[in-house]
This record gives C-alpha cells, structure tokens and sequence, in this order.
C-alpha cells in the first residue's frame, strides 16, 4: 500500500528514491510505537482490574489473615496490603497518562510520515 503511493506514473515529476525510503520508514518505526504503546495500556487497565477486585474482596473480608506473594508467601495486614494497592493503582494511573501522552506522539509521527509519503506520491 505505501510501496503504491510512493510510485509516481508521471515519469517528468522525480522522487527520490532515498527520501521514500526514509518516510517509510519514519511510517514503520511509529506505527510499530504506537502498538507496543498501546500493549503497554492494555496491560496496565488489566493490571488496574486485578487491582479493583482485590481491594473489592479484601473489604468483604472480617479478621482474616491475608497474603502477598513476593517470592514466599508472607502475611500481610489488611491496612498494608490496601495500601499497598493503592500506591499500586496510583503508579499505574501515572504510568497511563505518560502512555497517553506517548501514544499522541507517535501518532502524531506517524500521521506525518503518512503525509510526507502522500505529498511525495504527488
């Protein structure tokens, strides 16, 4: 599909090979950003559920111990492991709005190595 925009029928009209190349690239390279980016969001919203049904059935909970897996099992206190959540869910939150701003980014690149490869097609 690039490949066909990029080639001009008008044999008066010269596009240079190399700059092509390079826009295409440029297409390449942000496009493949934008869904690593987006694989980074989506794990960070399931990362955001587990956390919700945890803190949900942790206060359903009475006097029960509770548990945290890290490495070997340990007990936990009810207050510390919410509050272990929700730093959690805090950092996750964060980490989404960077993950919004860089998907902005690289859309917007990529948005105009599509755009260069169209005005080069011309």
């Amino acid at each position: 599909n690039i490949l066909k925009m990029a080639t001009n029928p008008d044999p008066t009209k010269y596009v240079d090979k190399n700059e092509v190349m390079k826009c295409q690239k440029a297409y390449l390279i942000a496009d493949k950003q934008v869904g690593l980016v987006h694989e980074s969001v989506q794990l960070a919203k399931t990362a955001l559920q587990k956390n919700e049904i945890t803190k949900r059935e942790l206060e359903a909970l009475t006097d029960h111990k509770v548990y945290k897996a890290v490495g070997r099992m340990f007990v936990l206190s009810k207050r510390d492991l919410k509050a272990d959540l929700e730093a959690h869910t805090k950092d996750i939150q964060d980490e989404m709005v960077k993950y919004d701003e860089m998907m902005k980014t690289y859309k917007d690149k990529r948005d105009k190595a599509y755009q260069d490869l169209q005005n080069l097609a011309k």
